[in-house]
């Protein structure tokens, strides 16, 4: 039970999206755990580690599940996405412009090393992958230069995050969005969303379950040519 609920409420209530209710069993340990697993509608005086007991006695009662949030659609303009490209503060205006060129995860970029890299091509290790498999992708002559600047030193995200909105006026939006927005653009200059699901390293897309078995090309030559269709267009995005 300890394993399911921990680490995080998110996952908890993913466990648990399907049941009315919270076991005793599994409130006690919720107890042991504070704040950071219980839902927001818990008062204060019920994160007690005195609660303990009464939980496991079915004293309290079931507590309501949350609403889940609304999906994230946010998608950055092409002004935004000028103002972002312009803003200038080492290493973070760096990692924000090859997030932007290549759509990965901030932490594939944020822990990039220069032994990752060969000829165009860089190779993230299933260590860093969401999907925890190794993913290869080619990069464009922009995004390869940037590359040079790794390893990036860096330990300020909420901080950097809080200037740049502050200097550049774009808000409400997060470091993900990045992500979201390279595979809006691709969809825009016309590139197969197979071939920017292959590059976002989506396993459940349009090549997935049966069809991912059959089909094993690696699109490289599609990804390529595709990428460096992107560069052009962000170039001629945030040219002065």
């Amino acid at each position: 039970i300890a394993r399911l609920l921990c680490p995080s409420w998110k996952y908890a209530r993913r466990t648990f999206r399907y049941n009315s209710t919270l076991s005793a069993d599994c409130y006690a340990i919720a107890c042991r755990q504070r704040v950071k697993i219980l839902p927001p509608s818990l008062s204060p005086e019920r994160v007690k580690v005195d609660d303990f007991n009464a939980a496991r006695s079915g004293v309290i009662p079931p507590l309501p599940w949350p609403p889940f949030p609304p999906p994230l659609t946010r998608v950055l303009t092409d002004e935004e996405i000028k103002s972002i490209w312009h803003y200038q503060r080492e290493p973070y205006s760096t990692m924000l412009q090859l997030l932007l060129l290549t759509g990965q995860r901030r932490n594939q970029i944020w822990g990039l090393k220069p032994e990752w890299v060969s000829d165009d091509l860089v190779i993230f290790p299933a260590d860093v992958m969401k999907s925890k498999r190794s993913h290869t992708i080619p990069l464009g002559k922009a995004a390869l230069a940037l590359t040079g600047s790794a390893p990036f030193t860096f330990n300020g995200w909420s901080k950097g995050k809080r200037r740049i909105d502050r200097v550049t006026g774009v808000s409400d939006w997060t470091v993900h969005d990045l992500r979201r927005t390279f595979a809006t653009i691709h969809a825009r200059i016309g590139t197969p969303i197979h071939v920017t699901e292959a590059y976002l390293d989506h396993s459940s897309g349009t090549i997935s379950g049966v069809t991912a078995i059959y089909v094993r090309h690696d699109f490289m030559k599609e990804m390529r040519e595709a990428i460096l269709r992107y560069e052009d267009f962000i170039f001629t995005l945030v040219s002065p």
